[in-house]
């Protein structure tokens, strides 16, 4: 009876362990971050290992792997003229989070907020913030957005408007109260933002690019001020603008 028993509690102790090495095998990080969890042909995927995600600061929410680095929305957001009641207003429409980063940018779109001001260099200069769209866990028009069973929603949605509209929110804020400016450099703003790859908006890191300009456009620098060449010659002025 005692060698009976012996046996019996061998056995008891093996059946775990075969079973935790011979069922499947593990799904390799770089098939999970690129794959939808449940393999829905869904543009883009949803994916829920939190690993898939950069947690850097200048990379907050992005993918780790480039098959997901599809879009890129910069907003270029005048700010020379100084705080006004009608400038917070059109910031307020502009950045609505429900139809600007909810309905028009897909999940894991990198956001970039960029003043335009002379406070610093045109070469160089420091975004006001820069992260990537999260999911939502409600539903939208992104199918990806809808959080799965095997998920909390409460969470993913915390997240969403904690860890990304909170700073937006504060972003904004801050563009709000920027002080007036002496010079209005968009066509100089642009070029650095297209052209320097430490933005990731030169077509190399993203595949879509989207640049949202929120201006009166009057370019006002030592070499060329718009309000008075439009005095002069506003056929030569357009031609210079849009090339």
């Amino acid at each position: 009876m005692k060698k009976y028993s012996y046996k019996l509690k061998i056995f008891l102790i093996l059946v775990p362990l075969l079973l935790s090495s011979g069922c499947g095998k593990s799904i390799p990080l770089e098939v999970k971050c690129v794959q939808d969890v449940d393999g829905n042909d869904w543009s883009p995927p949803r994916i829920l290992e939190p690993k898939c995600f950069s947690a850097v600061s200048k990379d907050m929410h992005c993918p780790i792997y480039p098959e997901l680095r599809e879009n890129h929305t910069a907003y270029l957001i005048d700010t020379t003229d100084g705080p006004s009641k009608q400038f917070t207003e059109k910031l307020d429409v502009l950045f609505n989070s429900e139809i600007e980063f909810i309905s028009r940018n897909k999940p894991y779109t990198r956001i970039s907020i960029i003043e335009l001001n002379d406070k610093q260099s045109v070469v160089g200069f420091k975004p006001v913030g820069t992260i990537c769209r999260p999911r939502t866990g409600t539903v939208t028009r992104w199918q990806s957005d809808q959080a799965h069973p095997s998920e909390g929603a409460l969470a993913i949605k915390s997240d969403f408007v904690n860890k990304f509209l909170s700073p937006i929110q504060q972003a904004q804020a801050q563009l709000s109260k920027s002080t007036k400016a002496n010079r209005t450099l968009i066509i100089e703003h642009i070029s650095s933002l297209v052209n320097q790859p430490i933005y990731q908006f030169d077509g190399e890191d993203y595949q879509n690019r989207k640049l949202v300009i929120l201006s009166d456009l009057l370019q006002w620098s030592d070499r060329f001020k718009l309000v008075r060449e439009c005095k002069k010659n506003l056929k030569v002025v357009l031609v210079l603008f849009f090339l």
